[in-house]
């Protein structure tokens, strides 16, 4: 039996309103939470899940720092995490029904993207008075993020995570400029590596197609 989801909103505003009670509230196991932040930035929406026959009470500065971790950068813009929010912290699971087989066999690219959500969170704590302890335990394929309270602590990159661009937008069928593309090939590039630039439609829609 499939839980069934629920739909909240949350903006920045009211995780500020948060920051100064760092108390967190939760009952009943965890709920994992999988965010879509590229619906709308004022107040995502989000989709929590709770375990059957559980009652579970989440606090919305918690759901807040898990909404600025999914603002981070990942793979393809696939989302490629959920997040189980407990009593005394955080866990970022992988989401493998989001990983990509061909560009990303090994799934390199899906724990980078986790990693780039846990420095959001990380930061995220941060600023809004927790300390937290990371830990990745052997038995679980999960990061665990243990959070205390602390002393608030913001930081430039904090202020940087909502000013990240990303769009779903549709491509608007302008080809790159030529001197953009030279500049892509005098970027000095490690051993065993090489660009390839795909500029011909068919050839692009076949790339597409396979990625």
């Amino acid at each position: 039996m499939n839980p069934e989801p629920s739909h909240l909103r949350l903006s920045r505003r009211a995780f500020l309103r948060f920051t100064a009670a760092a108390g967190i509230a939760a009952a009943g196991g965890y709920a994992l939470a999988e965010y879509t932040p590229w619906l709308d930035y004022a107040g995502q929406a989000a989709q929590i899940w709770q375990p059957t026959g559980e009652e579970a009470t989440v606090s919305p500065n918690m759901r807040e720092l898990v909404r600025y971790a999914t603002l981070a950068a990942n793979g393809h813009n696939t989302q490629p995490w959920q997040f189980a929010i407990r009593a005394d912290g955080i866990e970022i699971h992988p989401d493998y029904s989001r990983h990509l087989p061909v560009v990303d066999p090994n799934n390199r690219e899906l724990w980078i993207s986790l990693g780039c959500a846990l420095e959001n969170l990380l930061l995220a704590a941060r600023a809004a008075g927790y300390a937290a302890e990371v830990t990745y335990p052997d038995a679980a394929d999960f990061i665990d993020v243990r959070l205390a309270t602390a002393t608030p602590q913001g930081s430039p990159l904090f202020d940087a995570i909502p000013l990240r661009q990303n769009t779903r937008s549709v491509y608007d069928g302008q080809p790159v400029k030529p001197p953009v593309l030279a500049q892509v090939l005098a970027v000095p590039l490690e051993p065993g590596v090489a660009v390839q630039l795909i500029t011909e439609p068919a050839s692009m829609e076949r790339t597409l197609e396979y990625v």
